[in-house]
């Protein structure tokens, strides 16, 4: 992308797929988020499952003046720039399988967003990807959609699934897994494979800790 302007690019079940719009970026400095952000200050990373509707509640958004934002039950980015014209932020990235409610990857400032190439077979609602900007990362992004169909017991679940998928890209510089893991400790069940704390040991092997916990 040039300095004026980056193309929104979405993904749908796996493929990448070129959009029909582009974000203005040569506004991003009237965007709320880059009013309120101070230099030198630390990282600022948001995770919020908007619940659909994204485009109506950017707002919400702008007034957390993210670096990254992570955005659950997203629209895909078409969407986006045909109802949200105003949202304009310096990097874009989504992932899934319904237009209207997929996982969503942005960037402000002078933070910029890459997907990751891993070559590891695609998992909906999970969205590998470089942060490059002031702090430079790698970042896995989750929505762990579990769908309506009851998980089998012997089945990882799409949380385990990513971390084993991305396991690579997660040890090779510092990394940030974030989302709605839809998982805690009080729903594990004696010998399901999906368990939370599975998850958790999982994590821990990589090198990762908990922010909330920290």
């Amino acid at each position: 992308a040039d300095s004026t302007s980056t193309r929104l690019s979405s993904r749908t079940r796996g493929q990448e797929c070129p959009s029909r719009g582009a974000l203005d970026t040569s506004r991003r400095d009237s965007y709320p988020s880059d009013r309120k952000r101070k230099v030198g200050r630390t990282l600022r990373l948001v995770s919020w499952n908007c619940g659909s509707g994204f485009h109506h509640k950017v707002g919400a958004l702008s007034a957390l003046a993210p670096d990254i934002a992570v955005i659950q039950e997203c629209a895909n980015l078409d969407t986006l720039v045909r109802k949200s014209p105003e949202f304009a932020p310096s990097g874009a990235l989504w992932v899934g399988d319904n237009p209207n409610r997929g996982l969503g990857v942005f960037s402000f400032g002078r933070y910029r967003l890459a997907q990751a190439d891993t070559g590891a077979t695609a998992i909906t609602y999970a969205l590998p990807a470089h942060v490059i900007g002031p702090s430079t990362f790698n970042l896995v992004a989750l929505w762990s959609h579990y769908g309506r169909t009851p998980i089998r017991v012997g089945a990882l679940g799409p949380t385990l699934l990513a971390l084993r998928a991305y396991a690579g890209l997660l040890v090779e510089q510092p990394s940030i897994v974030a989302g709605d893991l839809n998982n805690h400790v009080r729903r594990d069940k004696p010998g399901k494979a999906s368990n939370h704390a599975n998850a958790v040991i999982a994590s821990a092997a990589l090198g990762l800790v908990s922010a909330y916990h920290a």
